[in-house]
């Protein structure tokens, strides 16, 4: 949510909380009847605040709650530092050890965007295993939760991979298709999902 959002939302939150107690307070001086009507129209601005409430905070609140429990944002999404050690093994052509880092890191964060980006690279490009790194893909596009630039880099890889392994081109556009649908990709990510799709059109 942008600032100039939060400042209007954050507005109106204050003016729904407002109204919902003078409401009340004004109708409450003028007898019980009255009072009735004042506690339906507080009613009304409450639920319009709660609802303001949840657009603002509540989104906040889950990520306070998650980082309680599982330690930290970075358990999600943040890169795990030791992927530039990784990183320093194959580059010294250490495939071993840094297979065995890999392992080790994946069973701590398996849903990290970036690690299994680099998980998906060394199958391809290290292990010149192709037909696991698009399994490894598969499984991971599948039950994808995080948003990163990571994601479209794997899927569209994956698409080739696709391809060079005969999988038929509507089956390809169907898995496009369906990850289009999916929040992790911003509108960019999802503008070159569409222009693959074309190409597998054509």
């Amino acid at each position: 949510m942008d600032k100039i959002k939060k400042v209007i939302y954050l507005g109106l939150f204050i003016f729904c909380c407002l109204m919902a107690v003078t409401r009340i307070v004004v109708h409450g001086r003028a007898g019980s009847l009255s009072a009735i009507s004042g506690l339906l129209e507080c009613l009304v601005w409450a639920a319009c605040a709660g609802i303001l409430f949840v657009r603002l905070f509540v989104g906040k609140i889950g990520d306070g709650f998650t980082s309680f429990l599982f330690g930290g944002r970075e358990y999600l999404e943040v890169t795990p530092m030791s992927l530039s050690h990784v990183r320093g093994f194959i580059a010294a052509g250490e495939y071993e050890e840094a297979a065995l880092l890999i392992q080790e890191l994946y069973a701590q964060f398996p849903e990290s965007p970036d690690l299994n980006a680099l998980i998906f690279e060394f199958y391809c490009d290290c292990c010149k295993n192709r037909p696991l790194a698009r399994e490894f893909a598969d499984n991971y596009l599948k039950s994808i939760k995080f948003s990163s630039p990571e994601n479209i880099v794997i899927l569209l890889r994956y698409c080739d991979l696709c391809r060079e392994n005969g999988i038929d081109n509507d089956e390809i556009i169907d898995f496009l298709l369906d990850q289009s649908t999916k929040k992790v990709y911003s509108e960019p990510d999802k503008k070159r999902i569409y222009e693959r799709i074309k190409g597998l059109s054509a």
